[in-house]
């Protein structure tokens, strides 16, 4: 059976009966000890009668080795500090001993002081237990079971923690979508990614180098991103109760972060943990047994280490957030030709925005500057396996052209387009009155709008094909980097000028066309570097995961009606003026995409446009 080999007496709080001071509120220090552990005369606390000190800190938590013996001695005395002589607020004393039956005692316990009884004690008595007591490196602690406190039943072999796993979630789709049969599960959300650390933590102090933190071996994340991060460790034997703590590296600048400054860690079992990305910086988060249950890692325990970088961006300035519209850029004319609004005859209506040649003559023109913080003296320690995008979602769309004879041609988003049975327009699947009815998928919520392949796999993939990050000169003093994100849209559209029915082929009368966009300016990460995913490469974790740092939510609108008859057929504005315009929004330090109303999963506007003319 396992044999106690250590007390633990944890002193929680002291309330005061009478502080000894006449005027004013008292000043009241302690010390005195537990066995043979001192207690050092504590700083002064302010405490008037009838109050209460909460007492924190390895300071007030004693772990006495009681082989050998059946009591030790607990003794705190009290005073008042005062300007002539310190006023006696009494002294506890108490003997914490074996019962009848040889055990020692587990439970909370209170103490008056004597001489005078100006304060009262709280403190809490646990026994730790050894497999071993001749190797403490097995002791195993006592788990309670409906109240009851019964201790694992593990051999007695040395007691190890052989590894981290950090599973990191995915960010989630933002509405869940059926996908038709032909593509069945394309659209679900993608499988957590996890982490795996085997470096050991020795039975020494710790020590932190630089090289700790390359590439492949530490989690690379943004601060702020989905989570929390779940933890578990491994142990030989199984399910031995282990204390995960987080550290920040002695190299961190103090611009980056102070050692205070960690990673919450909630625990939630034997072996399991959480951690949140609410920090910045480079981290050693460590599982580790707690054999002397001091609740605090000592050099003879050992573990295992997970290293971590969390990376923050945010935008410094309002003026570095600088996304724009191009109205002047807005062209709507007969068969593309800039400027013909008057013709004889056409074969349809086109809108453009401009195009992608540059930022100017863009309809929309994204733009931010992003300082990045990582760990590490400078700042840009991880920096390598961070990365930057413009991504858009489309939050409204209403492309519809009227026809003479009152029918419609829309363009919508539908998720089986491959059951239309109309010739495609300009490789547009085309759906016809008495062929199968489209399928759509309806505004809100949002529809992740991308041209690169595979976006359900995360990465750079969900972004706009010219997302980019071209260089900033000068570089930005640390802590960290400026990156300067760019990316571009210039969406377009036509009507056709007879209805695609050919039985009808009713002449086009008016149009209305609006189109809402927010583009979202995101992070993500990889830690084995790169920006686009790598699901197949092990430890490849964080490009499934997004933080939303700002966007630029943006439209396009114009109405427009044909007016005449050949040779003087007219594009006439009816309403307000067509026109693009933009409004930004800072998010930094960051918040999740279902936080920001992203969608961040297919499917996605191109694969799933469509011509309606059924209607």
């Amino acid at each position: 059976m396992p044999t106690v080999t250590n007390v633990k007496v944890e002193l929680k709080r002291i309330h005061i009966i009478d502080d000894e001071d006449w005027f004013g509120v008292g000043e009241c220090y302690f010390e005195g000890q537990v066995g043979n552990e001192r207690i050092d005369r504590s700083l002064p606390t302010k405490a008037s009668s009838g109050t209460d000190i909460n007492l924190t800190g390895p300071a007030w938590t004693k772990v006495i080795d009681v082989r050998g013996l059946n009591y030790f001695d607990l003794e705190l005395r009290g005073f008042d500090e005062d300007v002539f002589s310190d006023d006696s607020l009494g002294t506890v004393r108490v003997r914490i001993a074996k019962t009848a039956g040889g055990d020692w005692p587990r439970d909370d316990f209170h103490k008056t002081a004597a001489n005078p009884a100006d304060f009262t004690l709280y403190y809490h008595v646990e026994p730790i237990l050894a497999l071993d007591p001749g190797r403490p490196e097995t002791a195993v602690v006592c788990r309670e079971h409906s109240a009851s406190p019964s201790c694992s039943t593990i051999s007695g072999v040395t007691v190890r923690v052989r590894k981290i796993k950090a599973t990191v979630p995915s960010s989630p789709p933002l509405t869940a979508r059926g996908a038709p049969p032909a593509v069945a599960n394309a659209w679900a959300a993608p499988a957590d990614r996890v982490f795996e650390s085997t470096k050991m933590l020795p039975r020494a102090a710790l020590g932190f180098a630089a090289a700790d933190f390359n590439n492949p071996q530490a989690l690379v994340l943004i601060r702020n991103s989905a989570g929390p991060i779940q933890l578990e460790a491994e142990t030989q034997p199984a399910n031995v109760e282990v204390q995960f703590k987080a550290i920040r590296a002695t190299d961190d600048a103090a611009a980056v972060g102070a050692a205070a400054q960690v990673p919450t860690i909630t625990r939630t079992g034997n072996t399991t943990a959480t951690m949140a990305t609410d920090q910045r910086g480079s981290f050693f988060v460590i599982a580790f047994v707690d054999t002397n249950r001091n609740g605090q890692r000592d050099i003879n325990e050992q573990g295992a280490i997970l290293p971590v970088i969390l990376a923050e961006c945010r935008i410094e300035a309002a003026g570095e957030l600088r996304s724009t519209a191009n109205p002047g850029n807005l062209n709507i004319n007969f068969d593309g030709i800039a400027g013909n609004v008057n013709t004889a005859n056409y074969t349809w209506v086109n809108i453009s925005t401009g195009d992608f040649n540059s930022q100017a003559t863009a309809g929309v023109a994204l733009d931010a500057d992003v300082r990045i913080v990582g760990g590490g003296a400078d700042g840009k320690r991880g920096l390598d396996r961070v990365f930057l995008g413009w991504a858009n979602n489309f939050t409204a769309l209403s492309y519809d052209g009227l026809y003479r004879d009152g029918r419609h041609i829309t363009r919508v988003q539908v998720n089986n387009a491959a059951a239309a049975t109309g010739a495609p327009v300009a490789g547009i699947q085309l759906f016809v009155s008495g062929g199968p009815a489209p399928n759509t998928i309806a505004f809100p919520p949002n529809l992740l709008d991308t041209g690169r392949h595979n976006p359900e796999h995360g990465g750079i993939n969900i972004t706009f094909t010219r997302s980019q990050e071209p260089p900033l000169a000068p570089a930005a003093p640390p802590p960290g980097e400026k990156r300067h994100v760019i990316a571009r849209d210039s969406p377009g559209w036509f009507y056709n000028r007879r209805h695609h029915d050919p039985a009808r082929h009713s002449r086009l009368r008016s149009f209305v066309h609006s189109l809402n966009s927010t583009t979202f300016l995101v992070a993500w990460s990889n830690s084995t570097g790169g920006n686009a995913p790598t699901p197949a490469t092990a430890n490849s974790v964080g490009f499934r995961i997004f933080t939303v740092i700002a966007e630029t939510q943006w439209t396009v609108s114009a109405t427009y009606r044909i007016t005449g008859s050949s040779p003087h057929i007219r594009l006439q504005r009816t309403g307000s003026a067509p026109t693009i315009t933009v409004n930004n929004v800072d998010h930094s330090p960051g918040i999740t995409p279902a936080a920001a109303g992203m969608e961040v999963r297919p499917p996605t506007t191109l694969r799933c446009r469509a011509i309606n003319a059924s209607t």
